[in-house]
């Protein structure tokens, strides 16, 4: 079976299979959803196996499995999840950088989010 790649934009260096850069896309949201908002990730095991795929997540040791409530999943170190959050914003539109930027920079985490501005700074 052949599989089909799809491109990555922007010259980028590498490509993916789609099913695995569509997951890659995704994660890059779920990572700038969670540093925007500070809470953990909760996604039922099967919305985490595409992620799980991709090696950037690992289960929170201390789930409590009986509680029936959806696992926490967290990012391998945080830079990882700061890198894919920076990869989701350079995506965007000049302008719509610009303002996910000033965002950052003028709230009262600014220090949480200078490695994202970092590494933005870096893909664009």
């Amino acid at each position: 079976k052949q599989q089909k790649y799809l491109s990555v934009p922007s010259g980028e260096f590498f490509k993916f299979p789609k099913d695995i850069y569509l997951a890659f896309l995704k994660i890059c949201e779920v990572a700038y959803e969670a540093s925007i908002t500070g809470s953990p990730l909760q996604l039922s095991d099967s919305s985490a196996t595409p992620y799980q795929l991709l090696d950037l997540l690992q289960e929170d040791p201390h789930n409590d499995i009986e509680s029936g409530i959806s696992p926490c999943y967290s990012f391998l170190h945080s830079s990882v999840q700061d890198f894919l959050a920076a990869y989701y914003i350079s995506r965007k539109e000049p302008d719509d950088i610009k303002q996910h930027i000033q965002k950052m920079e003028c709230s009262t985490k600014s220090n949480q989010f200078s490695l994202i501005i970092e590494f933005l700074s870096g893909l664009g």
